[in-house]
């Protein structure tokens, strides 16, 4: 699910991830944690015994997490904290990590979603990807 669609369809490369870490103070870059993750919902990761919120999103479970864990394999990822909260943004690789959960459908853009997040759940839907897969389109054509 996570990395089967063609390359066009794909995530790209995040430059907003970039500018966010720039403006983002030297205190939370310090707070940063990293590791390799254990996966408890599309949404929620934790790392090093840290409880985290991937930012934006809320997660599911079920084989989207399958899908999530087999998309991680053994990578490492990094969280830095967004605000007071528990949200952080994560990556691994070159890669937002729920720009990449979005985009195949593995979850939903919160209300304190970027733009760019709630129109990569929209992508998903419209493509009938994930959990907005819908198995008996088929059979409306009919």
């Amino acid at each position: 699910m996570l990395i089967e669609r063609s390359k066009s369809a794909r995530a790209r490369p995040v430059t907003a991830g970039a500018a966010m870490a720039q403006t983002t103070s030297e205190h939370a870059s310090a707070a940063a944690v990293r590791g390799m993750p254990v996966v408890q919902s599309t949404g929620e990761i934790e790392l090093q015994g840290h409880q985290i919120r991937l930012y934006g999103m809320e997660g599911v479970r079920g084989h989207p997490v399958r899908e999530l864990r087999r998309y991680l394999g053994r990578r490492e990822v990094v969280c830095e904290p967004i605000g007071g909260g528990n949200e952080h943004r994560c990556r691994v690789d070159d890669q937002d990590l729920p720009r990449v959960v979005l985009f195949n459908g593995g979850g939903r853009a919160t209300t304190s979603a970027t733009p760019d997040l709630r129109s990569l759940e929209e992508q998903a839907r419209m493509a009938h990807v994930g959990i907005r897969a819908r198995q008996d389109d088929d059979d409306d054509d009919d």
